[in-house]
């Protein structure tokens, strides 16, 4: 089974002509837009297929969301931990977390166009940094990194190549989040969410299944940014087995063929995506009916 674990340079689609070039991927004989299926392309596919087709058949960009840049500023400012536990084996100063959100803040700021009035940007910066504290002080100095931020290739179906991106591959020796009596190797992914994600959610979620099919690590974790009132960190696990991949692998397949067919019909309109406020592309569809 076909899996590329990647720190390369390259943009995706630079990586991923080398590889079939190379012959470390089979070309696909399915169609799609990119020539390769996506986690975030499965995901938006299966939350609307017609802004599917906005984003990746017509290659529309939806305007930047401050809920998203603040996603963007969590996860810089955790990668920046990450890196330095794992290159100096220390945990980094709370410090250089803070000073990581800060930065990309700024960078993903000069971006947003679309702005959550109940969340101005002196909330976000100030729950930024409750989120920081917290996980400075009860999770990182637990965390041995393996890797962050690592691309992955795995195929699916047909040959069909699925890209992804990892937060974090570690080894967590926290007592209150271990599984067993011992530490293991977890695959571990962020969300900056507004409330927390049931154990339903994530023992069901095909993010963490593909994650899991990439590292062969049947660990998975949500370290979850919860953006209540009293903003706050919580994780929660899961086990990944053989037959979770074997549906997932069914689930991608029969999505990409679903997409090869060029048939994008709109979620309906009672879904909570189906709104103006969650779905950049409304004006260009419903508003624009």
């Amino acid at each position: 089974m076909t899996r590329i674990l990647s720190d390369s340079q390259l943009t995706p689609e630079e990586e991923y002509e080398y590889l079939v070039d190379s012959g470390k991927l089979p070309e696909t004989d399915i169609m799609l837009p990119t020539g390769y299926l996506s986690v975030t392309q499965i995901g938006t596919f299966t939350k609307c297929p017609k802004q599917y087709e906005f984003r990746y058949v017509k290659g529309i960009i939806s305007p930047p969301q401050a809920r998203m840049a603040e996603g963007t500023a969590v996860h810089k400012a955790l990668e920046a931990g990450h890196r330095e536990r794992m290159v100096s084996g220390t945990t980094a100063p709370l410090s250089v977390l803070l000073d990581a959100h800060n930065d990309a803040w700024k960078n993903q700021k000069e971006r947003i166009e679309v702005w959550d009035e109940e969340s101005p940007e002196n909330l976000i910066l100030k729950r930024a940094r409750v989120f920081m504290e917290q996980y400075h002080k009860y999770f990182l100095p637990h965390i041995d990194p393996i890797g962050v931020e690592k691309r992955f290739w795995a195929l699916v179906g047909d040959n069909i190549p699925v890209l992804g991106y990892i937060d974090l591959i570690a080894v967590d020796s926290n007592p209150r989040l271990r599984h067993g009596d011992e530490p293991e190797q977890e695959v571990v992914d962020y969300k900056v969410v507004a409330k927390t994600i049931s154990k339903g959610e994530i023992d069901g979620n095909l993010q963490l299944t593909m994650y899991s099919h990439a590292t062969s690590i049947p660990r998975v974790r949500f370290d979850m940014f919860v953006k209540t009132k009293a903003p706050a960190v919580k994780s929660l696990g899961s086990i990944r087995t053989s037959q979770d991949w074997k549906w997932a692998q069914r689930v991608f397949s029969d999505i990409g063929r679903a997409i090869s067919t060029g048939v994008f019909p709109p979620t309906l309109p009672t879904e909570w995506a189906c709104s103006k406020k969650w779905c950049g592309y409304w004006d260009l569809c419903r508003g624009g009916m």
